[in-house]
Order: C-alpha cells, then sequence, then structure tokens
C-alpha cells in the first residue's frame, strides 16, 4: 500500500490542477461573453458594427449566441445596448426611467427593456415588451418620452421585472441614414434618466 501512496499524491495533484484549470477558463470565458467590448459609445449606449456582419469574430458571434441575438446585417440596422442610465449608475428593475428622444435619422426604431443576462422579454399582464416610431405617443414638437417602471405610469410605459434580474435596454435602428452610420459615437440617442428607486 505505502508504494501506491506516491502515485496517488501525484494523481491527486494533477486532478486538482486540472480542476483549477477548467475552473479558471470556465471563468475567463464567461466574463469574457459578457463583456461590453470595445465597441462604440455614445452616452449610456453602446453598439459595434460588427454585430450582424460577415467580420464579426468568434467572441462576437459567441456572446451574440449566448445573449439569443439573431442580428440582421449591420448595413440594415444598428443595435445600441444600454445597462447604464445617462448618469453612469447601472440599470435597475427597482428603479423607474425616463428616456427622452426624438426620432434617431433611420427608417424605423424601437426601444425593449430585457431582463436577466439572456435577454428575456420582461412578461407583463398588458403585453406591452417595447415602443417604436410607429406606436410612440409624441409631443408636439415631435419628441417623445418612454417611461419605464414596475408602476403603471403616463406617457408610453413599459413594465419592469419584479426580480432584482439585470436590466437591459435595447435600441433596435432599422435603414439608418449614411450620415447616421458615420457618426455613431456623436448622434443624437435617447437619454436615459433614473425617476428614484424603490
Amino acid at each position: 500500500m505505502h508504494k501506491y501512496l506516491p502515485v496517488v499524491k501525484t494523481t491527486g495533484k494533477i486532478l486538482l490542477c486540472l480542476i483549477l484549470a477548467m475552473a479558471l477558463a470556465g471563468g475567463v470565458t464567461w466574463l469574457t461573453l459578457r463583456s461590453r467590448g470595445d465597441g462604440i459609445h455614445n452616452g449610456p449606449w453602446m453598439t459595434g458594427l460588427s454585430v450582424g456582419s460577415e467580420h464579426a469574430g468568434v467572441y462576437e458571434r459567441a456572446r451574440m449566441a449566448v445573449f439569443g441575438i439573431w442580428a440582421l446585417r449591420s448595413s440594415e440596422t444598428i443595435y445600441f445596448t444600454a445597462l447604464t442610465d445617462s448618469a453612469g449608475k447601472q440599470l435597475s428593475h427597482s428603479c423607474s426611467y425616463r428616456i427622452e428622444g426624438t426620432d434617431p435619422d433611420t427608417r424605423w426604431w424601437s426601444i425593449t427593456p430585457y431582463e436577466g443576462a439572456g435577454l428575456r422579454l420582461i412578461g407583463n399582464p398588458i403585453h406591452r415588451y417595447s415602443v417604436s416610431k410607429t406606436t410612440v405617443a409624441r409631443r408636439a414638437d415631435g419628441s417623445w418620452i418612454v417611461r419605464l417602471s414596475r408602476r403603471e405610469q403616463p406617457e408610453n410605459w413599459l413594465p419592469l421585472a419584479q426580480t432584482d434580474s439585470r436590466l437591459t435596454l435595447a435600441l433596435r435602428c432599422y435603414n439608418p441614414t449614411d450620415a447616421f452610420r458615420a457618426s455613431l459615437a456623436t448622434v443624437h440617442l435617447p437619454r436615459i434618466i433614473s425617476e428614484g428607486c424603490q
């Protein structure tokens, strides 16, 4: 029995090293897929032209698969996401927000809130999941306000989840003009303003 003890110890060390290596590799992969990457930033919004393009790298394609994004070609649609409000504070389902904007220079647009890391639509009894160029109620000057809250609000209300899971906003801009595509970091995009938290 004593003659096998060194073999058992060595095997145990090898197994421990393999387990630690797999845990480390898994952690790095998880962080890579969930990172925002080095995209184009415009206030709280982030995008990248590789989304939906043949130039998307393996990490971008894996990130899209993890988040359940089936993207149109980048020449047809620009996808913006926001994880923070315009003041830089992380978005939360326990807060209320006011999104102020005017129509982006695109044929059509929509704003959708999601819950969780997998970008799930937020279930709600009124079955309202997004607001768009054709459904938004506008003010006299053409601007609009979208309200996000757990409690019903006036003006284009979108319900938030009752859970404390991650909140992500998606702004989809379909058939953007060439001028819009050329200035993604500086074009006027909606502001996300916190109106308090529970």
